[in-house]
């Protein structure tokens, strides 16, 4: 079975066609232009089984019906649309699709035990997922880059910083401290939630995604004391499971990538 999974953020535009339970190709395209995107669906995956398109916010109409016609049943990820967990979110017409991919995907991959799906993009969210399979909700705070720029912009006399390789709990320029003040805040903000997590749920698995992922990963590897997954295709391996079963319910199950695993 041939699946088109289209994972459209606010910025980019994430591709992946799935052939057998595994993802065969993947792209990813600046949305502002649509026309890369849509050039690679008609090179790449036409003729699927099955398509499914979540969305963040507006979808160009172009790339909408680029989706709609690769596959024999296509499918806009909505909170009416049949997925393989339970969502006890209380208002799910307001929760971000790719939010609940990402639930999905990391059920899929590490279901039947307590899960603490945190996703580093343009905002950092945490999401639960029970063993049972229950999505509960999470919380959604700025991301990396954007922590950055609102420092800049708030206060005038603060420099823009970018990401670094700085470590520790001292800067001794202005630009090392907004960079570990920044840094050092978001990993403090993970290890929180974990233990706060584990007090209530019990000992979590943490499956981490999104752009910022390896930054974080590479930080959190060595002093982490709870076990971390590193997946890059999260959202689309929860696209995946959702159309897969959608069109076809028997497919096979996604594997799992360990975060010691991933250079």
């Amino acid at each position: 079975m041939r699946y088109l999974c289209a994972d459209i953020g606010n910025t980019h535009v994430k591709l992946g066609f799935y052939v057998d339970g595994k993802l065969s190709c993947q792209a990813s395209f600046l949305l502002s232009d649509a026309v890369p995107a849509c050039e690679w669906i008609g090179a790449n995956a036409m003729d699927a089984d099955g398509a499914i398109l979540a969305a963040s916010g507006a979808v160009p109409e172009r790339l909408e019906q680029a989706v709609r016609s690769s596959a024999a049943r296509y499918e806009r990820l909505t909170a009416d649309t049949p997925i393989p967990i339970e969502n006890r979110y209380r208002t799910p017409r307001t929760l971000g699709p790719d939010r609940l991919a990402a639930a999905v995907g990391a059920y899929a991959g590490h279901g039947g035990q307590p899960l603490l799906v945190v996703d580093a993009g343009t905002a950092i969210t945490f999401d639960t997922v029970t063993a049972s399979g229950a999505y509960l909700g999470g919380t959604i705070s700025p991301g990396l880059q954007m922590r950055f720029e609102a420092l800049h912009h708030y206060a005038e006399r603060l420099p823009l910083v970018t990401p670094g390789e700085q470590e520790g709990l001292v800067g001794r320029t202005t630009a090392e401290a907004i960079a570990l003040g920044v840094q050092n805040g978001i990993l403090a903000e993970i290890d929180y939630y974990v233990r706060e997590f584990g007090s209530i749920f019990g000992k979590p698995t943490v499956v981490l995604t999104g752009g910022d992922m390896i930054f974080l990963m590479n930080r959190l590897k060595n002093t982490a004391k709870y076990i971390i997954f590193a997946e890059r295709d999260l959202v689309l391996d929860g696209l995946h499971s959702i159309i897969r079963g959608i069109v076809s319910p028997e497919g096979e199950k996604q594997g799992n990538v360990n975060i010691n695993q991933i250079p």
